[in-house]
């Protein structure tokens, strides 16, 4: 394996990937989209219609899958951050603060997002960028 650290860092909105970013340097993680997108989005659904509660990590045989609950505004808390890794949880989780506080300024945008997720384009280079300084 490679010294990536993080693979993909995502965001979806209530069941639907909304940003799905992966690190062009990786080729020791090929994740089918609509598989990434559709386990998250069950795990979220799930989690919304049992409880509030949403599981921090998930252990996958070679990775894990970092989530953390993302709350846009004032009215909206259907956002789910997430981040595929290999290597240590604290760090990722940090990174997903990070992301979190970035993404804050950037309310309005995600609150008169319409399902088009070309309308996020100008949120992707947030994501990118924290590639850049862990994964060199």
């Amino acid at each position: 394996m490679s010294n990536i650290i993080i693979y993909e860092l995502g965001l979806i909105n209530d069941g639907f990937s909304v940003i799905r970013r992966q690190n062009i340097r990786s080729s020791d993680l090929s994740l089918y989209p609509i598989l990434v997108g559709e386990l998250l989005s069950a795990i979220q659904g799930f989690s919304m219609t049992t409880t509030s509660e949403i599981p921090d990590i998930l252990y996958l045989e070679n990775f894990f899958i970092c989530l953390q609950r993302f709350k846009c505004g004032v009215k909206s808390n259907n956002y789910l951050l997430y981040a595929i890794s290999q290597t240590s949880i604290e760090y990722i989780r940090e990174v997903l603060e990070i992301l979190a506080r970035e993404l804050k300024t950037y309310d309005s945008i995600l609150l008169s997002w319409n399902t088009d997720t070309e309308s996020l384009r100008n949120l992707h280079p947030i994501f990118d960028e924290l590639f850049l300084p862990f994964n060199r």
